[in-house]
């Protein structure tokens, strides 16, 4: 391809299993595409995101960091539940991915429903860290970026709280909700799940926090490659209410 590539690429793409399309080429810069070996849709510019304005230096914007997060937690209720596992996955102002997994402690049993549903079970959880530092070091990894998540309102909330919780502070940030762009898609079902299946992303792990992380990182893409309406912003200052409420009644 002719496209020169450093040594510190190679080996991040060998790293993240990251192949080089033949068949693609960056829509802006004409730059070969990269895609996961899991999901050759989800292809994104050699360059991403410096290639993004291109067109125009003078009015390009600022390279943003992308987060892509998900959460396993002990239940559905934010006043009482905790987070028992975190995983992120990051594409930083250079292009380069970065993977965070954490097992996060809980004096919360978990439940038969929740083993079956992810396969952590209390053996796996004897190598979780205290919430505080796990937190600690999640906000570390998604520093200045922006988040996605497949269902924002599940995953931010419970970021913030945790946060809130453990005394970690996390200031506002963007988020994309890649299920509320699936429905601005009128995609006919939007599970994270289905949607893999429908855009030939393997997730040999669904139910665990960093495969669920990494098959929305992909989604991201295989969207961006469809050529769909630009994914819905908002920010997650958004949820302070929300934070407020769920963080005192697990005070009180």
């Amino acid at each position: 391809c002719q496209q020169v590539i450093s040594p510190r690429k190679i080996a991040n793409m060998i790293d993240h299993n990251l192949c080089v399309s033949h068949t693609h080429r960056c829509r802006n810069c004409n730059a070969v595409t990269l895609y996961p070996d899991t999901a050759p849709n989800a292809y994104r510019c050699l360059k991403f995101p410096q290639c993004i304005g291109q067109a125009s230096l003078f009015d390009a914007p600022e390279p943003e960091s992308l987060v892509f997060l998900d959460f396993e937690t002990t239940g559905l209720d934010m006043s009482a539940d905790d987070v028992i596992e975190i995983g992120a996955v990051k594409l930083d102002k250079d292009g380069y991915l970065h993977t965070l997994q954490i097992l996060v402690e809980t004096q919360r049993p978990l439940s038969d429903t929740i083993q079956r549903l992810t396969g952590i079970t209390p053996d796996i959880m004897q190598d979780a860290k205290p919430a505080s530092v796990a937190f600690a070091d999640l906000a570390v990894f998604m520093q200045a970026s922006t988040v996605i998540a497949h269902n924002a309102n599940f995953d931010i909330p419970w970021l913030l709280i945790m946060g809130a919780v453990h005394g970690v502070s996390i200031p506002d940030f963007p988020v994309v909700c890649t299920l509320e762009w699936a429905k601005a898609n009128h995609e006919a079902r939007c599970n994270l799940g289905v949607l893999a299946k429908k855009y030939g992303i393997h997730n040999p792990q669904a139910h665990r926090a960093l495969a669920d992380a990494l098959t929305t990182h992909a989604l991201y893409f295989c969207f961006k490659n469809a050529a769909k309406p630009e994914a819905p912003r908002q920010s997650s200052a958004q949820y302070a209410t929300l934070v407020t409420r769920y963080t005192s009644q697990r005070s009180g």
